[in-house]
């Protein structure tokens, strides 16, 4: 029997994934503990790792991937780990992309607030003349009106240097819309008002 499971608006089939509801659980058993979630999978992780390097067992890698899963699923920050899950990842073959868009991504309602907490920083200059208003307006539009596509929008802070760019990426598909904020990691899937 399968049972639908709604954990941090994340609806999964109990059948397709049980091994990372239990581990869901298994890390909200370590905040109530009041152990940091951060710290919690980065202790676990080395011993998974280490376990892995001395036995060669696969299965220390697998439960190593459900504990990023759900590392996401509860807010957990990519960037912040990344330096100790993307070689987890990498050995596993899997696409971060994939991933993030999957158990890293949080709901934001399709308005204008909303919307405006996505971006950083933004003024209008010589190479980006857009007001964040129209931006943000220009979303919701391509949202509302279903117009498929991938849309790039860029914010360069500062001087010339490329390390100050901020890069998101409107996805607008014909059943959901999201939002990439590709500097941070972090994707947004839109509700709709209603």
């Amino acid at each position: 029997m399968e049972y639908e499971c709604l954990q941090n608006n994340i609806r999964q089939s109990m059948g397709e994934d049980k091994d990372l509801w239990i581990m869901l659980h298994s890390f909200n058993a370590l905040r109530r503990k009041n152990i940091a979630l951060d710290e919690g999978i980065r202790k676990s992780l080395e011993h998974l790792n280490n376990f892995y390097e001395v036995t060669n067992d696969k299965r220390y890698m697998d439960v190593a991937v459900q504990e990023i899963k759900a590392f996401l699923i509860l807010g957990g920050e990519y960037l912040r780990n990344k330096e100790q899950f993307d070689p987890i990842l990498a050995s596993e073959g899997i696409d971060l992309e994939q991933l993030l868009s999957r158990y890293g991504i949080k709901r934001v309602k399709l308005n204008k607030s909303q919307i405006r907490g996505l971006f950083r920083k933004w003024m209008p200059s010589k190479e980006n003349p857009a007001k964040i208003s129209e931006v943000v307006d220009e979303i919701i539009e391509r949202v509302l009106h279903r117009q498929i596509g991938r849309y790039l929008y860029s914010y360069r802070r500062g001087c010339e240097r490329q390390g100050n760019m901020d890069l998101y990426e409107l996805i607008v598909e014909e059943r959901d819309s999201y939002f990439h904020d590709i500097t941070r990691m972090r994707y947004y899937i839109f509700e709709r008002e209603e």
